[in-house]
């Protein structure tokens, strides 16, 4: 006569052989390994979406910079233009300048030799 079944607890199991308990324990066994790599999944799910986030913000971040850097070229040779025409004025004044004192030089050199003769 077989030997009577006892029950373990697991209501599962209750009814069954003792050797269908060990393929209970294999089919236990590979779900706990098919939710650890539906876990493993989602974590790297979520890693890619954050990493593509993150790509996004940089990719914003890199346009608003190359906009920026063309602003500022426009700028930066509007002002060397400026500083160019400021600084050739300021020759202008200096060699006007300049030339007005040799001609003061010359004029009151002129009129003492002229002086000096009569």
């Amino acid at each position: 006569m077989p030997s009577p079944r006892r029950y373990n607890g697991d209501p599962a199991a209750a009814g069954r052989g003792q050797g269908r308990l060990k393929g209970d324990d294999r089919l236990d066994e590979v779900k706990g390994q098919v939710t650890e790599v539906t876990g493993l999944l989602h974590d790297a799910l979520e890693k890619s979406v954050q990493r593509g986030e993150n790509l996004d913000r940089l990719d914003r971040r890199a346009e608003n910079l190359a906009a920026e850097s063309r602003h500022f070229k426009s700028a930066s040779r509007q002002v060397a233009r400026q500083m160019w025409w400021k600084n050739k004025r300021m020759q202008l004044v200096l060699g006007l300048v300049a030339l007005a004192v040799l001609g003061a030089i010359g004029f009151i050199l002129y009129w003492e030799l002229g002086r000096k003769k009569k």
